[in-house]
Parts: C-alpha cells; sequence; structure tokens
C-alpha cells in the first residue's frame, strides 16, 4: 500500500503488521528443506492476494461492490478450474452439495465485507487481520483434524491478535484525526 497507493504508513503500523508477520512465520515455521512446488504455489496465491487487494482498492467508488465481489469470485473459480483439470475432479455426493452451497454463501458475503473494507480503510490498516486467518485454520485444525498446535505455534497466534487488535486501535486514533481535522 505504501508503494503502490502511496499511503502514509507510521512506525506504529509498521510495527504491528511486521510483528503479525512474525506471528505467522512462528504457526507455520517455514524451512528451506521443506520448500517443495505446494509452498511456492502457496506464495504465489499470496502475491495474486496481495495484487488482488492493491487492484481492488484502485476501483473506482462508482463501481458497486457487488460487483467487484463478484469479479474476485470469478476470478477464484477460475482458478480453482484450473486447478482441477491438473489434480482432476471427483463428484460430490448429495449430502455434500448442501455444504458447498453453505460454503459459497459465506464465500460470497465474504467477499463483499472484503471488498467493502478494501474501500472504506487504509490497507495497512487492515493488513494485520489478513494474518488472522492463521488462526482460525490452526483453530479448523485442532477442532477438524484434532492437531494441535505448538508452544511456539501459540505465541505466533497470540502476536498475530495482538498485532490486529493494535492496528485496529491505531486506525481508529487516525480515523478519528481525520474526522476532527479543521
Amino acid at each position: 500500500a505504501m508503494l503502490f497507493l502511496g499511503e502514509r504508513v507510521g512506525w506504529r503500523r509498521m510495527s504491528a503488521i511486521s510483528l503479525g508477520f512474525i506471528g505467522v512465520l512462528m504457526i507455520v515455521k517455514p524451512s528451506v528443506s521443506s520448500f517443495n512446488l505446494h509452498e511456492m504455489l502457496a506464495l504465489l496465491i499470496v502475491l495474486c492476494v496481495a495484487g488482488r487487494d492493491i487492484f481492488t482498492k484502485r476501483i473506482p467508488a462508482r463501481i458497486p461492490t457487488f460487483l467487484v465481489a463478484l469479479g474476485n469470485a470469478c476470478f477464484v473459480t477460475a482458478g480453482g478450474a484450473a486447478l482441477a483439470l491438473v489434480q482432476g475432479v471427483q463428484w460430490p455426493e448429495p449430502w455434500q452439495w448442501g455444504l458447498l452451497m453453505l460454503a459459497a454463501c459465506f464465500l460470497s458475503s465474504g467477499y463483499l465485507f472484503m471488498v467493502a473494507t478494501l474501500r472504506l480503510g487504509e490497507l495497512s490498516g487492515t493488513a494485520p487481520f489478513r494474518y488472522s486467518i492463521m488462526v482460525f485454520a490452526i483453530l479448523s485444525g485442532v477442532f477438524v483434524f484434532g492437531q494441535f498446535p505448538d508452544g511456539i505455534a501459540m505465541l505466533g497466534m497470540a502476536l498475530v491478535v495482538t498485532a490486529g487488535l493494535y492496528a485496529a486501535h491505531r486506525e481508529a486514533i487516525s480515523g478519528n484525526a481525520r474526522r476532527t481535522a479543521p
């Protein structure tokens, strides 16, 4: 956001973003020895998401949020279709269609909220909240797969949550300052 959108980011917000990123690294624990095609794909996806956020921020406000969210959904659907060509397709069972429809509803509303957030807030103020997805992924791992995080991952989650809350606090302060400025 600083480089491509000219957003002003102070040392406090930059510290929150950095702390959140360190927290994510503590959760993921990347290593050179385990780096493979899957990690490369994940890195490529992260770069695409960052590009999408910058592109979305630049879309004029006259274009409806719903249309922008629909465009995001179509882009992700095209990516999923491309991966299906590589991995193959397995037809879902009838009960799984219901879960897929429910997931589509959550994903659609998530896109709408994401686009609205990108349009209303500064990217640097919302960035630490992107890291919060790691916390939800780990909680899903615990409740769905029975995998429990170690102490370092727990500390990383605490950093992510703390950075997100601090960024929200700083965004509220700067938003109040902008509203009260003469």
